[in-house]
């Protein structure tokens, strides 16, 4: 009877996701048919991302990596390539871009932040949110190993406390490191260069191809620094599910991993 219901529940999961595909893939095509002109919205990063009049900039990648269906994602770029979005000046009215950025170095967020100044227009805005490298810190600083347990997200093999603190920001194995070294490295060095230490000269070929682990670093302050330096004046730290965006509050955004996410919003002026 056991093997009957585990046959059974794989069918029926099967049917399931090839249901929900179909579903996804008429609704996303009936949305493209049917932009508002006057609502420009781009979704940086977006997967499945599925509202009216929200425009996918996304990566199809191919039959190694996600392999999204390029019909559905109006700008198909590889981030990791530094494209120049292929929108005009100032067309802009709003971007949304949920963790993307931790799956990129910081050459390739500075050209996204870059763009997004170029092709907003005067007054919009820009929301981003990714993990916030705090929480994790000083969930690693008090031995909060509950905290990173409680996210789900981890990849496998990472059991203990310093495995699962640098799977939420680096792609290094820990195997390959003593973790009596990685321990004094936190201790000794300051928050910074600690982070840097492990994200700017680690190898990023393996995001190239499968771009699901994280290798890279965000809290408010690094967050308020590359904005600024892509031309943003107006910059803010957000809560979940608060915007200067009455559009990005609704139900489809900010709905991964709320307790690790940090929420930032900036207004081209």
């Amino acid at each position: 009877m056991t093997k009957i219901n585990a046959f059974i529940q794989r069918v029926y999961g099967g049917i399931s996701r090839r249901f929900n595909h179909y579903i996804y893939f008429f609704k996303r095509k009936y949305i493209m048919n049917t932009y508002d002109p006057n609502k420009f919205y781009i979704n940086i990063g977006a997967g499945k991302f599925c509202k009216s009049n929200w425009r996918i900039l996304e990566y199809a990648g191919d039959e190694t990596s996600y392999g999204y269906n390029p019909s559905l994602i109006d700008f198909n770029l590889n981030l990791f390539e530094n494209p120049k979005f292929p929108i005009n000046d100032n067309a802009v009215d709003l971007i949304y871009c949920s963790h993307t950025f931790e799956h990129l170095n910081d050459i390739n967020v500075e050209n996204i932040l870059n763009e997004s100044f170029r092709i907003l227009k005067k007054g919009a805005c820009i929301r981003v949110t990714m993990p916030d490298i705090d929480i994790a810190y000083n969930s690693y600083l008090n031995g909060d190993i509950d905290f990173f347990n409680t996210l789900n997200n981890q990849l496998p093999g990472c059991d203990s406390l310093i495995s699962k603190f640098f799977d939420y920001f680096s792609q290094i194995s820990i195997n390959d490191f003593n973790s009596e070294i990685l321990h004094n490295d936190f201790i000794s060095l300051s928050k910074e260069d600690f982070l840097n230490k492990y994200t700017l000269d680690i190898n990023d070929s393996i995001n190239r191809i499968n771009f699901g682990a994280h290798m890279n670093w965000f809290n408010e302050d690094k967050l308020r620094k590359i904005f600024i330096n892509a031309g943003f004046t107006e910059t803010k730290k957000m809560k979940y599910k608060e915007s200067q965006s009455d559009e990005m509050t609704n139900k489809e955004f900010d709905n991964t991993h709320p307790i690790m996410s940090i929420y930032f919003e900036a207004i081209k002026d």
